[in-house]
């Protein structure tokens, strides 16, 4: 404790080929690593100690709504996981606003793929005829929640 700051330090030793590896650093990402030769080795050998990577905020961004009909429709985004586990659903009603007394939500689901952008998809049903509806893609991380721009389709 420093002046009302705690610090988390990390210290790990790893043996790697008779050398006695040393990682010293504050969790958080920065580290020094020593390294020392055990006793009767000759060669020395060296390894990289990889530091933790932040999980990233995903990307979310909202699709147009397809076959839509009086009372269903199907609802596109795309998800950007940025090599983190994510969930994703959708968030939709007759307000653009999409406020929280109005919004319904579709099951949140996992997302299989983690490095590159995925279009999803997701049906939703049970719509009143002849009603605008505003929806959006929302997909989260550990790291936060990521929301698409509102869109709007017009059931039949």
């Amino acid at each position: 404790m420093n002046n009302g700051t705690l610090w988390s330090a990390l210290v790990a030793s790893i043996v790697f080929g008779g050398v006695v590896l040393a990682a010293y650093g504050l969790l958080g990402g920065l580290f020094a690593v020593s390294s020392s030769p055990l006793k009767n080795e000759t060669a020395a050998k060296t390894a990289a100690i990889a530091a933790p990577t932040a999980i990233a905020v995903p990307t979310a961004a909202t699709k147009a709504a397809k076959s839509v009909m009086s009372s269903t429709a199907i609802l596109y985004g795309t998800v950007g996981p940025h090599d983190s586990p994510v969930r994703y659903w959708f968030e939709y009603g007759p307000d653009p606003l999409l406020s929280a007394v109005l919004v319904r939500t579709t099951p949140r689901l996992p997302l299989d793929v983690r490095t590159e952008e995925t279009t999803v998809e997701i049906g939703i049903f049970d719509l009143a005829p002849h009603t605008t509806y505003y929806f959006r893609i929302v997909a989260d991380t550990d790291a936060g929640v990521a929301r698409g721009e509102p869109a709007s389709f017009r059931t039949k």
